[in-house]
């Protein structure tokens, strides 16, 4: 599992809030704003921050998700393609 701060960022444009502004009012860092974009992990003390500045609970900006699948490494991408065949033999098309 990991965690997505997506509805956030909605109550944030829900309350006209400019996110950095915010930020700058909660006391959190640039480098905590940008790991709360990249839906990284941030400390429980930011958080609870947050919600009180925001009047919510934890439920409201912090969710629970499945993980990502892993990206393909770029040999398993060049597997699945294969040459067309076409003038110039050096066409690929992807499926």
């Amino acid at each position: 599992m990991y965690v997505t701060y997506n509805n956030l960022f909605k109550l944030l444009i829900d309350k006209g809030l400019n996110k950095t502004e915010f930020a700058r009012e909660v006391g959190i860092s640039s480098n905590t704003l940008a790991k709360l974009s990249k839906n990284e992990l941030v400390s429980l003390e930011v958080l609870v921050r947050i919600c009180r500045q925001l009047d919510c609970s934890l439920g409201d900006v912090v969710q629970l998700a499945p993980p990502e699948p892993p990206i393909k490494s770029g040999l398993e991408r060049m597997k699945k393609r294969r040459p067309t065949h076409e003038k110039g033999g050096n066409a690929y098309r992807h499926e």
